[in-house]
């Protein structure tokens, strides 16, 4: 246990900490031209989460958990020292940075123990905090330059220490994995896209924000713990059908911020859902949820956003059915 332990606190942590310097250099560009910014903003976003899924092949390939995660903690924290004077290499590093450590530390989430969704949703539930605490940093115009570099060695220096679990073994594709994999990463679209086109206009006030942030990081945090205790199909489905009339009262910040939490509840069935059809690809099958993440984002980002909560209610019904029929279909064939 202490292991396990061990390596959520310091890749959960690291997590935190990569998300939350590249939200310090995107949001620190906040007085350039709308227009450029915006262009960076999908540059970044394109970079951290679309590259995951052909470096997870390589880190796979060549089994480079350690440099993947230390080496993109140094190039996040690179890309902190340039950004006043190189914008644009900035914003690469960050979103190279980014990509290559959510990959390293991913890896290690899913090979705690294959199968379980605890892990994967603790390790990546901090991002959430990082990324709130960072764009409150950029936007300050305060980067804290030294410090950053100081708590990035230090965790360079943990992740070396720690000893990191086995790759999972190769385990037998299912019947349908083609289609599982598809419900699965429809889902997840649906799901980024929706929760890119949520606005609250309370979202203004500060302590509620933080409220929100805390709510996103719990459901994150538990989803996965309580999808291994009660099963997977109850959790996930009835998780984001809860959330359709709690968001619904959008204007209402204490029921919103309760939906959230439970719309983020299938975060880690998801990616262990995905892992679980590819048990010996655990880069590559983390690399593919940041694929649909950014894939459903995108939309959004060009203005294409629902505001019809009727709609939006059926898209997370939808979403909830696609998860429900791929983890039925997994459940099935064991």
């Amino acid at each position: 246990m202490n292991k396990i332990a061990n390596n959520l606190l310091v890749y959960g942590f690291g997590h935190a900490l990569v998300d939350l310097m590249s939200a310090v250099i995107v949001f620190s560009l906040l007085f350039i031209s709308p227009v450029k910014f915006f262009g960076y903003t999908i540059l970044y976003g394109i970079l951290a989460f679309g590259l995951q899924a052909p470096l997870g092949l390589i880190v796979d390939r060549f089994k480079l958990v350690k440099h993947f995660a230390i080496t993109g903690l140094l190039v996040c924290l690179i890309g902190i020292f340039l950004v006043k004077d190189f914008q644009l290499i900035a914003i690469l590093f960050a979103g190279v940075g980014n990509a290559l450590f959510h990959l390293g530390g991913g890896i290690v989430s899913l090979s705690l123990k294959p199968g379980k969704a605890s892990f994967p949703g603790l390790y990546v539930a901090p991002g959430a905090i990082g990324l709130f605490i960072g764009t409150l940093i950029g936007k300050s115009g305060n980067l804290f330059s030294i410090l950053f570099l100081i708590i990035t060695l230090l965790v360079c220096l943990f992740i070396l220490i720690v000893k990191i679990p086995d790759y999972p073994k190769k385990n037998k594709s299912p019947k349908y994995f083609e289609l599982i994999l598809f419900l699965l990463l429809i889902s997840i679209f649906i799901r980024a896209f929706i929760g890119v086109s949520l606005v609250f206009e309370w979202k203004s006030n500060l302590l509620l924000v933080v409220f929100l942030v805390f709510c996103v990081f719990a459901g994150k945090s538990f989803g996965g713990i309580l999808a291994d205790k009660f099963g997977w199909i109850k959790i996930g489905g009835l998780s984001l059908l809860l959330s359709i009339p709690l968001l619904c009262y959008y204007n209402i910040w204490y029921l919103a911020s309760l939906g959230l939490f439970l719309f983020n509840m299938t975060m880690p069935i998801t990616l262990v859902a995905i892992h679980n059809l590819m048990r010996e690809w655990p880069g590559f099958s983390f690399g593919l949820t940041t694929f649909a993440l950014i894939l459903g984002s995108i939309p959004a980002f060009f203005g294409f956003k629902i505001f019809s909560w009727t709609v939006i209610a059926f898209m997370i019904a939808l979403s909830a059915l696609f998860l429900y029929l791929a983890l039925k279909l997994q459940r099935v064939q064991r």
